[in-house]
């Protein structure tokens, strides 16, 4: 396959997968067969409490001296270029496209994100529908199932005095991060890469698309 994005042979990636006891086979498949362009390792971990397995994840990778995380779900699908493309926007957090299992099926990037406030139940959230772009766009948050993270991030957080996916009062872990970095980082979308997040079957851009229009 030909790559046509310059590779940057100084970094390192831990690619993660949290899950919770459950891996899909087709899921696996997808992280062998990804094309590596730096040095990779791959680190799984088992718990109930997600934000607890990307938090020792992230220790993990910045005390292995790790420049970048790559957070993969345990139902995602994805092309081999996936991860070549998202090391090639160089930036702070980089995530693909993917869409819920549930209806609407919504795409998991968000162009506003609050904590619970007084009165509601859960933190309040707006969609970036931006689904149809051509090019890398900007936007505030996004789900953890195919995202790089730069590791000086995470390193920042620590400084803070914060674990990155500690969670946040009416949201959940990843958004929980993202609303932590929103003011100092920023997160670039790569719409160019089909994903399909695994449900009683896989569910893609075009399950969104098509309950929008009805």
């Amino acid at each position: 396959m030909k790559i046509k994005h310059k590779l940057p042979s100084s970094k390192s990636v831990l690619i993660a997968t949290p899950n919770q006891g459950e891996m899909k086979t087709e899921t696996t498949t997808s992280i062998w067969g990804l094309i590596k362009p730096v040095r990779t390792e791959g680190a799984f971990t088992q718990n109930t409490l997600l934000y607890a397995s990307r938090n020792s994840l992230c220790r993990r990778a910045v005390e292995e001296g790790f420049t970048h995380i790559l957070f993969i779900d345990s139902d995602m699908v994805f092309p081999a270029d996936a991860l070549v493309k998202l090391l090639a926007l160089e930036a702070d957090v980089a995530t693909a496209i993917y869409y819920s299992r549930y209806a609407p099926y919504n795409p998991q990037i968000y162009t506003h994100i609050t904590p619970r406030i007084k009165g509601c139940e859960s933190g309040i959230v707006a969609v970036d529908e931006r689904v149809d772009e051509k090019q890398p766009f900007t936007t505030v948050g996004c789900g953890m199932g195919f995202c790089l993270i730069d590791c000086k991030v995470i390193k920042w957080l620590y400084s803070q005095d914060k674990e990155p996916f500690d969670l946040i009062d009416g949201l959940g872990e990843d958004l929980s991060f993202c609303y932590k970095i929103k003011d100092k980082f920023t997160v670039q979308v790569e719409p160019s890469i089909e994903m399909g997040h695994i449900g009683r079957y896989t569910f893609t851009k075009k399950d969104y698309l098509r309950l929008k229009t009805e």
